[in-house]
């Protein structure tokens, strides 16, 4: 799914096709011109700060475990058309505060 980040609060449903058990679930966002000190308009000729990228794995076998709560694992490439994950978060500011949370809640 691909849209614009959200403005508050919002839920997604989906299915999981048949027979996959485990998976990663992956969210990227980006909010744009929004500038930090490192990642300027003028800096990187694009908008500001990176995506950011928030993972979590999914098994569908441990029916124990109803929630899951994604993790930020790193940032997408300045101009966006990279497709590598980067690890080096530290110069990411606001960036990392579009979200207070993303929780994953299984089965219904």
């Amino acid at each position: 799914m691909t849209a614009a980040t959200p403005t508050g609060s919002f839920t997604l449903s989906t299915m999981v096709p048949e027979g996959l058990t485990t998976f990663n679930l992956c969210a990227e966002y980006n909010r744009s011109f929004d500038d930090n000190e490192t990642y300027t308009a003028k800096a990187t000729k694009f908008n500001g700060q990176p995506s950011v990228i928030y993972a979590c794995r999914v098994d569908l076998k441990n029916t124990a475990r109803r929630f899951d709560t994604l993790k930020c694992i790193g940032r997408g490439g300045q101009t966006g058309s990279d497709p590598a994950l980067y690890h080096d978060i530290e110069k990411l500011t606001t960036a990392l505060k579009v979200f207070s949370s993303i929780v994953v809640k299984l089965g219904m």
